[in-house]
């Protein structure tokens, strides 16, 4: 079993990690001769951003060490950048060895818009997040760039915020040890339904179909054994002997052989 650190993005740790793939963003802009303004940049909390996260397939990853960036572009990404990078008839070009070179440039530029926010230019198989990253205190980060009515959409994992965070200075982006908590005194109101087993019996459906009032059903527990009190998930507590207190049937608690 695998322990799963809890980390909490606060605001200025999110501000941390905008901040800085916001500046590697307007730098590839720059680069691929895009201009910024033309495109939205929005970065959230990952259980704040599954519900705008696309259901597609994920087509890229890079990963180093304990970080792992996951990467998903709407079907018409690719053709959306073609017609911000290149004029009308570079874009929509007549001749098929002009369209795929445009296809090559946009694929080219993507990939490289992802290695500009990462920083890792080292590829892997395509995976999509696990389903933790989207839960509250997966410490993950999820990043949307959209042109036109297409988008990009960028996950950055728990490790590589915490990076990030660093080295921006947050001390915020470190895990902290938890506070000792008084679990007697957090859990003691939250009501459970503990089930307590009696014993069971075997009974033929033919002498079952015959039986009627005042007959007795024999029961695998001797008279002198405690009985069995359940957890919620069926688990075994602790014994205890029937009783009665205040004309009511009680439980006296034993200790469990």
């Amino acid at each position: 079993m695998q322990a799963q650190p809890y980390l909490l993005v606060s605001d200025t740790v999110l501000e941390a990690v905008a901040g800085s793939l916001h500046r590697a963003f307007e730098a590839w802009c720059i680069a691929w001769g895009i201009p910024a303004s033309s495109m939205d940049f929005d970065c959230r909390r990952g259980w704040e951003a599954q519900a705008v996260c696309p259901d597609a397939a994920w087509g890229a990853v890079r990963s180093r060490g304990d970080e792992t960036w996951w990467c998903a572009c709407t079907p018409g990404w690719n053709l959306q950048l073609r017609h911000a990078m290149f004029p009308l008839g570079v874009a929509e070009p007549l001749q098929a060895s002009q369209a795929g070179m445009a296809d090559e440039a946009a694929d080219a530029a993507s990939l490289a818009l992802l290695e500009s926010l990462s920083g890792i230019a080292q590829g892997g198989m395509p995976l999509a997040p696990p389903a933790a990253s989207w839960l509250r205190g997966a410490g993950v980060v999820a990043l949307r760039l959209g042109l036109g009515k297409q988008s990009m959409h960028v996950i950055v994992s728990q490790a590589a915020v915490s990076r990030i965070a660093q080295q921006m200075g947050h001390a915020a982006g470190r895990l902290a040890p938890l506070a000792a908590v008084n679990y007697q005194h957090a859990l003691r109101n939250i009501p459970l339904s503990l089930p307590l087993e009696i014993g069971r019996a075997e009974v033929g459906l033919g002498s079952l179909m015959l039986i009627g009032v005042g007959d007795v059903i024999r029961l695998d527990t001797l008279a002198d054994r405690p009985l069995t009190v359940m957890g919620p998930g069926g688990d075994a507590l602790f014994d205890a002997y029937l009783g009665l207190a205040d004309q009511k049937v009680a439980l006296e608690v034993v200790r469990r052989d």
